[in-house]
């Protein structure tokens, strides 16, 4: 059988483009201002092959987003 699961989140993450810089490089263009983060809650299957939820950016003032994933994250 599968279950409901109420799911809590929290994102942080920094978000810029490297332009054609490797992946071991540009570590240095790093910064706090450049950090975005989110937090949610959701509901999904007990496999954690679909959930359905609602994110609210922290670093701005934004309406919430509304996702659907029909994967299981990594």
């Amino acid at each position: 059988l599968n279950t409901v699961t109420l799911i809590l989140f929290g994102d942080v993450g920094e978000v810029q483009n490297a332009g054609t810089l490797g992946m071991t490089e540009g570590w240095d263009l790093m910064t706090l201002n450049g950090m975005k983060s989110d937090y949610g809650i959701g509901l999904g299957n007990g496999s954690g092959s679909f959930r359905v939820f609602l994110a609210w950016r922290t670093d701005i003032s934004a309406p919430p987003t509304f996702g659907i994933r029909l994967a299981r994250p990594f």
